[in-house]
């Protein structure tokens, strides 16, 4: 398996204030043999560290962004899907679909510190560092676990939509947002209170989600079909366009909102070096078209 680190050269047109890579060109800077079978990347821009999960092979690859070298390879769970980092207290949480449980990451050891019990085949996961509470989607069982970060239990169940896929936070406004792929709805959850607050309707299958805070505009996907992206107020909760993608739309990183490359899953995004990371065959494979 691989790991392809791209660059974008981001384009000065925006969406939603946020540049995307509409009229960028791309160029790969290095190809890393990652684990069997790499699916999901996130990156610690402090450390310039890339985590990727290998479902396969049940383990995690650690990356050193500065070299493009593999630190060490570390055993997880069943199955690991995503994978999300907490930057301030350089933590790892990777979402074990199989055993339904959170592996806690020690980024100074590269061991496994805690395994954190969830719902039933936990997908999508993300980390507010702010409130250091860390987000998983469980699809089978359409719910959203909220783990507490300090002490690695589970503080809240949230009931969503059928088969949560993909889920992002919003650290500026404490707000969660959980796609969920079989009921075409996002939900909105209040981090304060961890209950939904609403449901927005969005076209197709969403299955990835990402949001900007700075504008505190959301981007969903639709993989089905020729693929869009949706684009959500933040401050009104409603879907105010939808951009027209080139193809099936699998992941969203905020320089590929307009899904340059149609089968390229992009599930992380260096913000202090500009690069993408994505997986390469025999999951999703990178493409470097233009759109």
């Amino acid at each position: 398996g691989r790991v392809g680190l791209v660059v974008a050269a981001v384009a000065a047109s925006a969406i939603g204030g946020m540049s995307v890579a509409s009229a960028a060109t791309y160029s790969v800077l290095s190809t890393v043999t990652a684990g069997t079978d790499p699916y999901a990347a996130a990156v610690d821009p402090t450390t310039n560290t890339v985590y990727v999960t290998n479902p396969s092979g049940n383990n995690v690859t650690v990356i050193d962004g500065a070299t493009n070298t593999v630190i060490t390879t570390v055993p997880v769970g069943a199955n690991p899907e995503e994978v999300a980092v907490d930057p301030s207290s350089q933590i790892v949480y990777v979402s074990n679909a199989n055993d339904n449980t959170v592996s806690v990451i020690d980024e100074a050891t590269n061991t496994v510190t805690a395994t954190v019990p969830v719902g039933d085949s936990p997908f999508g996961i993300a980390v507010n560092p702010t409130t250091n509470t860390v987000y998983v989607a469980n699809a089978n069982d359409a719910t959203v676990s909220v783990i507490d970060g300090a002490t690695n239990t589970v503080k809240a169940t949230v009931s969503v939509g059928a088969s949560p896929g993909g889920i992002a936070v919003n650290s500026t406004t404490n707000t969660l947002y959980a796609a969920n792929t079989s009921d075409g709805t996002v939900s909105v959850i209040d981090g304060t209170t961890n209950a939904v607050t609403t449901t927005i309707s969005v076209p197709g299958a969403p299955a990835a989600v990402a949001v900007n805070p700075a504008t505190n505009t959301v981007y969903v996907n639709n993989y089905a079909g020729a693929g869009t992206v949706v684009v959500i107020n933040g401050a009104t909760n409603t879907v105010t366009t939808a951009i027209p993608a080139n193809g099936s739309v699998w992941g969203l990183a905020m320089p590929c909102l307009q899904a340059s490359a149609p089968t390229c899953i992009c599930p992380a995004y260096d913000t202090r070096r500009h690069r993408l990371l994505c997986s390469e065959p025999p999951h999703y494979p990178i493409s470097l078209r233009k759109p």
